[in-house]
């Protein structure tokens, strides 16, 4: 056989080798407007937010709009500013930046010349220059107007912080580790006025730690003083003096990076060290209020007295009243999705989070179109109806039956003892079954809106249920290792499904849409597999192993058969259940894998995250 003979024939032995596992190109991934990703970076100008994600993500919205002005992707993406007419953006790579209009998003300039990486970016109040500083120790100044460079300001060490006085005449720009120093300069001439040592002979014996720099700096609204903020604490200087007004020690014991935002406003000072937000009165030096910030914050803008800007571990970036009483926008989930389910027969995507807040997404866009608050706690899963008329949802005592279009709320039904961790409707519509926190399994009547029965036998709590699609049969799945099959007709408990030497909690259950097969998934042990059982014959079928022994937390049936999973790394996988065979095996790099939702054809995936990364994310299958 010829060279290339053999070489078409491996290249077609490789695609239906593809072809056949469900190569992970079959689906493509639809691009969100909203970080899926830690905040790296905020900016606040003109009712307008920039936003940066450590993925390169980078976004400018409007306050009152839902969607973005603008969207960017650079992975080399590491600072962002926005000019203070909100109309132009700065993104700031690893030698260059590049500059955005932010209405329509056209390249305005592309400024190179520093020798060393770029740190940061400020625009003038004015918006006619753009200064950004260097680990080449230097900061240079753009003119907008032409681009060109006004001036280069040289220092004795990288520059990591800048800041212009409100009225743009001034400059101030920090160097710090070996000199650590401010330094004022003429805005407008570049020319150096004077200069602020950040480390005395006093502060030098007092504390290696006054040896590092300012973080971040801020003059005051009058442009009077400038405030400093540095790995212990913060320092107000008199700008026309340069002297030292006031220094405020704030220990670091996190060893993290300390004071990283900082604001003037009348006789006060805000600052944040990344745990609390604390206010500070100027002709006092006492502390008057402190507030306890989530531990998920990770980036923080003062933007004037009255306005915080938010940048969360999880992605969302918000702008809020510094008391924490009042957001007045947001930008991405707050909680993690319990729960998520595509409608029956159309393309949008429902969730629920913990505190009973209802998510509604367009499954062709991913972009989320709705929010509802229902007011009812501990909501952690709902089910459709079949005709997609009704859902049903779980709260802290039995359920609740809601209007799917308008989330109208349509009856309660209480009878459970705590929280209810799972719910089901039969395939006619009549029936619902829960399980619940309090060990027993809810038989609902639908019609008549009423509980039919409790199963008890369960010597913990029940955290999955499954029903057949006749709904005669029904499978539990408790905190006790056990997995029990219940008729429903009579309660009465008709089989037991265990491997031999092996009692475990199991995590998530699955019946497929024939009513044969059940698939469980069991947590805790080395291997954390999928197991799949005939219901008939009560015997089990095959063993599914988890890649690199990372449990399911969530399983689906699709109408054709397939068995979906969603494991603790964020992957999702796919196989035929009989055989074995993985159709489709996705890692997706999100966080830990959380709930699942198929479309019943198995075209739209959608995956719901938490832990670091509080997301909902979506795949279609590739025409």
């Amino acid at each position: 056989m010829s060279p290339k003979v053999l070489g078409r024939c491996l290249f077609l032995l490789l695609a239906v080798s593809c072809l056949a596992i469900g190569h992970p190109a079959q689906y493509e991934e639809l691009k969100l407007p909203f970080h899926t990703a830690q905040i790296r970076a905020v900016d606040y100008h003109a009712q307008r937010l920039a936003s940066l994600s450590y993925d390169g993500k980078a976004f400018v919205w409007e306050v009152g709009r839902p969607d973005p002005l603008l969207w960017l992707e650079d992975e080399a993406a590491h600072h962002i500013a926005l000019s203070f007419d909100g109309r132009m953006v700065a993104v700031v790579l690893e030698q260059e930046v590049v500059v955005y209009k932010v209405d329509g998003g056209e390249v305005l300039a592309r400024l190179t010349g520093h020798e060393g990486p770029v740190r940061k970016a400020a625009f003038s109040p004015d918006s006619s220059l753009l200064v950004t500083s260097s680990k080449d120790k230097t900061v240079r100044a753009w003119r907008v107007s032409d681009w060109g460079q006004a001036y280069l300001l040289q220092h004795p060490e990288e520059c990591n912080a800048v800041a212009f006085s409100p009225d743009g005449t001034l400059l101030a720009t920090c160097c710090g580790w070996e000199f650590g120093e401010i330094r004022l300069w003429d805005a407008r001439e570049g020319s150096e006025l004077r200069k602020m040592s950040l480390n005395t002979r006093e502060e030098q014996a007092h504390s290696s730690a006054f040896l590092m720099p300012s973080n971040v700096l801020a003059f005051s609204p009058d442009g009077s003083r400038l405030v400093s903020g540095e790995f212990s604490g913060c320092k107000v200087w008199e700008v026309d003096s340069g002297l030292l007004l006031m220094r405020i020690d704030q220990p670091n014991n996190s060893g993290g990076p300390g004071v990283t935002a900082v604001g003037l406003e009348g006789d006060q000072l805000l600052f944040w060290d990344g745990g609390k937000l604390r206010e500070v009165g100027l002709q006092s030096g006492e502390q008057l209020e402190e507030r306890e910030t989530p531990q998920d914050l990770v980036r923080l803008q003062i933007a004037g007295g009255d306005v915080l800007v938010t940048g969360y571990l999880h992605g969302k970036v918000a702008v809020e009243d510094p008391e924490g009483r009042q957001t007045w926008a947001a930008f991405g989930l707050d909680e993690a999705a319990e729960d998520i389910a595509f409608k029956p027969g159309e393309a949008r995507l429902y969730g629920v989070t913990l505190d009973g807040t209802f998510l509604e997404w367009d499954g062709m866009t991913g972009r989320l179109s709705r929010e509802l608050e229902t007011k009812i706690p501990q909501v952690r899963t709902f089910a459709f109806l079949t005709d997609g008329s009704r859902l049903v949802h779980g709260t802290e005592d039995g359920l609740a039956v809601r209007e799917s279009e308008s989330l109208e709320l349509l009856g309660r039904l209480r009878g459970h003892q705590a929280t209810v961790r799972e719910v089901e409707v039969s395939v006619d519509g009549r029936w619902a079954v829960s399980a619940s926190d309090d060990g027993t399994v809810g038989v609902w009547d639908l019609q008549s809106e009423k509980l039919v029965k409790l199963l008890k036998g369960h010597q913990d709590a029940v955290v999955e249920v499954a029903v057949t699609p006749e709904a005669d049969r029904i499978v539990s799945v408790s905190e006790d290792g056990t997995v029990r099959l219940w008729s429903r007709q009579s309660g009465e408990e008709l089989a037991r499904f265990e491997r031999p030497g092996r009692k475990t909690p199991y995590s998530a259950a699955a019946i497929s849409a024939d009513g044969r097969l059940l698939a469980v998934a069991e947590a805790f042990l080395a291997e954390q597999p999928v197991v799949i059982w005939d219901l008939e014959t009560k015997e089990m079928v095959r063993l599914l192993t988890m890649y690199e022994d990372r449990g399911a937390m969530d399983l689906r049936f699709s109408d054709d058969g397939l068995l979906w999973a969603a494991d603790l790394g964020g992957r999702l996988t796919c196989w035929e259940p009989r055989s074995g065979e993985q159709r489709l095996d996705l890692p997706t790099g999100s966080g830990y894998g959380w709930a699942l939702a198929v479309s019943s054809d198995g075209r739209a995936l959608a995956l719901g995250t938490t832990g670091q990364q509080r997301a909902v994310r979506f795949w279609r299958k590739a025409p």
